[in-house]
């Protein structure tokens, strides 16, 4: 049971995860016309940045789960 909670909190931050990126990509293209015409480079870092602070901002849950599922279920 605990195994289909993870992947679904899994799945939940990837989809979260997936939305700011394409909000921040969005955002980039209607800020800076020029990037679809290789006029201008899009900011990479912020969108590397977004990619990092939220996965590790969204994982806690599944990864608390994964080290407290063992100590609270024991040896079964």
């Amino acid at each position: 049971m605990l195994i289909f909670l993870f992947s679904a909190w899994a799945c939940v931050a990837v989809d979260r995860t997936t939305q700011e990126i394409v909000n921040e990509v969005r955002r980039q293209f209607i800020e800076r016309p020029g990037i679809m015409d290789y006029k201008e480079k899009p900011n990479y870092g912020r969108c590397v940045s977004i990619i990092v602070s939220a996965s590790l901002r969204v994982m806690i849950k599944p990864g608390a789960l994964g080290i407290i599922s063992p100590t609270i279920g024991g040896d079964q």
